[in-house]
């Protein structure tokens, strides 16, 4: 079976097992329902399961970024979870050429590797990347 690593009273309802080069983790549908009835440390738990394994290529102290990698053309999805309106410079790990906002369809300067964006409070912003 793997390791225990959650039980609820007796029953084990978290697993944890090394294959191959990866772990594989099994988690019951009493966490589910924990974070569906509002409870956040189900959240905060997975978080420090997967937060030192799987980091994002394109990452923002304010802001959210997600690089979505196509052959030859991207999707760069900014978003801003807070409620106030959030400026910041993004540092993307590929050399692009051009940025363009597909909502608004304005041209954003890439600058060595980097763009510059404000997104509203709890908005996205999201970039075509060639």
């Amino acid at each position: 079976m793997g390791t225990r690593i959650a039980r609820y009273r007796e029953i084990p309802v978290g697993a944890r097992k090394k294959v191959g080069k990866g772990e594989v983790y099994y988690l019951g549908t009493n966490l589910g329902a924990s974070i569906s009835a509002g409870n956040d440390s189900g959240i905060e738990w997975l978080r420090a399961i997967v937060s030192p394994l799987v980091k994002p290529r394109v990452t923002s102290a304010s802001l959210r970024p997600r690089l979505i990698e196509g052959k030859t053309r991207s999707l760069l999805a900014v978003f801003n979870d807070s409620v106030e309106k959030q400026t910041a410079r993004i540092e993307i790990p590929i050399a692009f050429r051009r940025a363009l906002d597909i909502h608004s369809q304005q041209r954003i300067a890439v600058e060595k590797n980097s763009i510059q964006i404000e997104v509203p409070h709890q908005d996205v912003r999201v970039f075509l990347m060639e």
